[in-house]
């Protein structure tokens, strides 16, 4: 009997235990799907939270930062490097030739002493110096002189042999020539000296000349050139008297007695 009734009470301890150990797996389980819960949450909450200060921090910066219109930008061709070929530039080369009233003749007096051969004796009027431009007729020098100098000014500095050549009235030959040479006063004015006998100081009342101012390719000037004693008058027979001496021609006495009806001398002119 006794050990009947005890078997029955240790079956229910171990049941008790096995209960026991059941509820308190239960309860294990329970506070780890707790702690497993938690820390869900925990991460959610720091998720949503990141998430939050995301979104705040992109709205703080969309409204802060001004909106930028974006515009379609033109496309600049940059050509490619090439050689420039260089042209020269064209110069416009002013044509030589005598300036205007760039022409002159000055003469010295017979009884002056300055040198020829320099320009400013020229220059100075002071000492006779008479002054000849031409004209419509061309140049008129007026003789005995001691000596005469061609000025010319032209519109640039010389870079060629320039001469004044003179002729005679018919001839093409020249039969004086004179080069050119700077007067020392100016870059562009030029001389040179006529100092022939048979132009300042001929045995004839007139010579008729023509004057060239002659470059290797070009005439800069050309005209007539009139060299001319003042008349002293026709001899009391009418004849014309030697341009250097002035004695008439008719060396005869007896010729040269004037008649009754004749006066002895003419107008003007000269009586031996």
């Amino acid at each position: 009997m006794s050990e009947s009734s005890a078997d029955p009470k240790g079956k229910n301890q171990k049941i008790l235990v096995i209960f026991g150990g059941i509820i308190v797996l239960a309860l294990l389980i329970v506070i780890i799907v707790l702690s497993l819960s938690q820390i869900n949450q925990k991460k959610v909450a720091a998720v949503t939270q990141q998430a939050i200060t995301v979104q705040s921090t992109s709205a703080i910066t969309q409204e802060n930062t001004p909106e930028v219109l974006v515009t379609s930008t033109p496309t600049i061709l940059v050509p490619e490097a090439t050689a420039t070929k260089v042209l020269p530039t064209a110069t416009v080369a002013i044509p030589l030739s005598i300036a205007e009233n760039g022409l002159q003749i000055r003469c010295l007096a017979s009884d002056s002493s300055l040198p020829i051969d320099a320009a400013a004796s020229f220059s100075d009027t002071l000492f006779a110096v008479s002054e000849i431009a031409p004209t419509a007729e061309g140049i008129k020098l007026t003789i005995p002189v001691r000596a005469c100098a061609v000025f010319v000014t032209f519109t640039q500095p010389l870079k060629e042999d320039v001469q004044v050549e003179i002729f005679q009235a018919s001839d093409s030959q020249s039969w004086y020539t004179r080069s050119l040479v700077n007067d020392g006063q100016s870059e562009n004015t030029y001389f040179t000296v006529l100092s022939h006998q048979y132009i300042i100081d001929p045995p004839y009342w007139n010579l008729n000349y023509r004057m060239r101012v002659q470059g290797p390719t070009q005439t800069y000037w050309e005209g007539p050139l009139l060299v001319s004693r003042i008349f002293a008058g026709l001899c009391w027979e009418g004849s014309v008297p030697d341009p250097v001496t002035l004695k008439c021609p008719n060396a005869d006495k007896l010729e040269r007695e004037p008649h009754p009806d004749m006066p002895t001398l003419v107008p003007g002119g000269i009586h031996n």
